[in-house]
């Protein structure tokens, strides 16, 4: 593109749309600057700037006052140069529009190249918001995930050494603080852990050996330490890897409520339906403990 050469009485004519700025007297609206060539050496320099609210404003003020002869586009090679042109505010329009919908398709606008400048703007400016948004709540959602991880980090460590941490817990807090809850919840977890291993889970294999028939008809017991089992593992495995008190107890209300739900379902295997009634009965007494609602 050739840099038309300007004589004294005429200028080239740039629109900006003016949102977001520091520099601007207005919070949004749209500017226009005027360039003059120097006659000896060929430099231009800015002649005159315009701003207003409103396009319409800003085109009768350019119309009107500024005049001016050529527009100003820009190379691809992000130089400026000048253009003639009998209607240098229509073609400096087209290409503030063009470049305002490039933005805005940068932006993540969802908004149509025949839109007017002022529409482009606030689409632009929403998605801009939008994003900022977006980047504040993601800052904020890794810096909340950050303390917690240094916080069940911080946990894992205390619990390696469980008869210090309990002692550490019985000695400073109320009964019915949550760790102090969660104290008296682990205690009885690990027994039951320990117990089912050592104990129920071998004379129970032992029995179905000697007489499988007598040790299924009266195997009640089993499945109710079972389930105790598999709530006590549970509640170990989420003790050792750091998981706050309230977040057990939450999550212990849910399988809860879960298992409420499926209730009214019943199988037409009787020993399914006892399992599940005796699973149900094992997240209860764990919730209730984790809560405060039981200390037995």
């Amino acid at each position: 593109m050739t840099d038309f050469e300007m004589n004294a009485n005429e200028s080239s004519l740039t629109l900006e749309a003016a949102y977001s700025d520091p520099y601007t007297t207005i919070e949004r609206g749209f500017r226009a600057i005027t360039f003059e060539m120097c006659q000896d050496t060929g430099a231009r320099s800015v002649k005159d700037i315009a701003e207003c609210p409103t396009i319409d404003a800003l085109r009768e003020l350019v119309k009107t006052s500024m005049q001016p002869t050529h527009y100003q586009t820009t190379r691809s090679d992000g130089s400026s140069a000048s253009v003639e042109s009998e209607d240098a505010w229509g073609d400096a329009l087209r290409i503030l529009k063009t470049k305002l919908h490039q933005k805005a398709i940068k932006a993540g606008a969802d908004v149509s190249k025949g839109a007017s400048p002022v529409n482009m703007v606030n689409a632009i400016v929403a998605a801009e918001a939008a994003t900022a948004e977006r980047e504040r709540l993601n800052a904020e959602r890794k810096e909340e995930e950050a303390r917690c991880a240094a916080d069940r980090e911080m946990r894992r460590t205390e619990r390696a050494d469980f008869d210090a941490w309990t002692k550490l817990v019985h000695g400073t807090l109320r009964h019915t603080d949550a760790d102090y809850l969660l104290a008296v919840t682990m205690r009885e977890a690990y027994d039951e852990v320990d117990t089912f291993s050592t104990t129920t889970l071998p004379e129970h294999i032992q029995k179905l050996q000697k007489d499988p028939f007598y040790t299924l008809r009266w195997s009640g017991y089993f499945v109710e330490a079972s389930a105790k089992h598999i709530v006590a593992q549970w509640a170990v495995e989420l003790f050792e890897d750091g998981v706050s008190a309230q977040v057990m107890a939450d999550e212990a209300l849910r399988m809860v409520l879960s298992k409420s739900d499926r209730s009214a379902s019943r199988s037409t295997s009787v020993m399914s339906n006892l399992t599940e009634d005796c699973l149900h009965a094992a997240w209860v007494k764990c919730a209730k403990k984790l809560t405060g609602h039981s200390f037995w």
